[in-house]
């Protein structure tokens, strides 16, 4: 336990260094943060009584220190306003910092950071769970999220 700690907390130092500082790249995401299943749940329940019945919920589960998450963080904020500005839009964003939420990584069976999926509509009792696999472009997480929003 205590050699992973210790290289979390080099790979969160060379992240830092490779980010130019920004530790709080993650807050640039848009999304309502959570940090458990019962957050999740809640969350899912509110855009539906919220008048955001039916909302297609997209989530991103990341590390605080991930490099590729950093990295990639510009292009999944835009494709998320992309999403946020579509006429009609009709999408929720979660946010989870997987350091502080184990259970929602055990639930998810989250095997690698940033994964960015669709997990329903908010106003379904049904969970689905749909991963993104592709090389992450704005384009491509659209396009990702358009085949959900359309099918429904």
């Amino acid at each position: 336990m205590l050699r992973f700690k210790f290289l979390a907390f080099v790979t969160f130092f060379i992240a830092k260094l490779v980010s130019g500082g920004d530790t709080n790249w993650f807050d640039k995401l848009y999304g309502v943060q959570v940090d458990s299943r019962e957050a999740l749940e809640n969350f899912r329940l509110s855009t539906a009584e919220n008048g955001g019945a039916g909302k297609h919920i997209f989530i991103l589960f990341y590390y605080s220190w991930c490099h590729n998450c950093q990295r990639d963080q510009p292009i999944i904020t835009e494709a998320e306003r992309r999403l946020l500005e579509k006429p009609g839009s009709n999408v929720a964003f979660v946010r989870v910092d997987l350091d502080h939420a184990g259970d929602l990584l055990r639930y998810f069976k989250v095997r690698k950071s940033p994964t960015f999926a669709y997990i329903g509509l908010g106003s379904s009792s049904d969970l689905v769970y749909y991963k993104f696999g592709r090389t992450y472009t704005v384009e491509n997480l659209v396009s990702f999220a358009n085949s959900f929003i359309k099918t429904a």
